[in-house]
């Protein structure tokens, strides 16, 4: 799908709707997802829409065909913190940064797993030569609506 930004917007937005593991709670919000994107471009569903985690080729199907339909997204901005690490075995980046805290052993970080959860590191102080803290700006979908009923192809 082709995403028009306004002009405040100069980043690149990506979606992704996860299917797997089956069942889970990741695998039903990327069906649901998916369902709102349809409702949107005023396709109709499967009978059984959550049998698409099992089915991956049919939901790149009905993806493929809201190619062309225009739909209203609304982005909302989200910040992440990411660590570059400099250790005695090299260099480490660390992504999804909740939080972190240094003491005189450790430097614990907190991190947000990408199907939610959370996982605390513990790097042993005297394997740290230092470190930097960086923060970039994300957008995420936070709503998918129509806007016309035509078609672009």
């Amino acid at each position: 799908m082709r995403f028009v930004a306004p002009a405040s917007i100069v980043h690149e937005l990506v979606d992704r709707l996860d299917f797997a593991p089956r069942g889970s709670l990741a695998a039903v919000r990327g069906v649901g997802r998916l369902l709102r994107l349809l409702k949107a471009a005023r396709i109709r569903p499967p009978e059984r829409p959550y049998d698409l985690d099992e089915n991956l080729d049919e939901a790149v199907r009905l993806v493929e065909r809201c190619r062309g339909a225009e739909i209203g997204l609304l982005v909302r901005p989200r910040f992440e913190r990411a660590l570059t690490l400099w250790r005695e075995t090299g260099v480490q980046r660390i992504e999804r940064v909740v939080d972190f805290r240094e003491d005189r052993e450790s430097l614990s970080i907190l991190t947000r797993g990408r199907r939610g959860g959370q996982t605390e590191q513990r790097i042993p102080r005297h394997e740290l030569v230092r470190y930097v803290v960086s923060t970039s700006e994300v957008y995420e979908v936070a709503a998918v609506e129509s806007t016309r009923i035509t078609r672009t192809r």
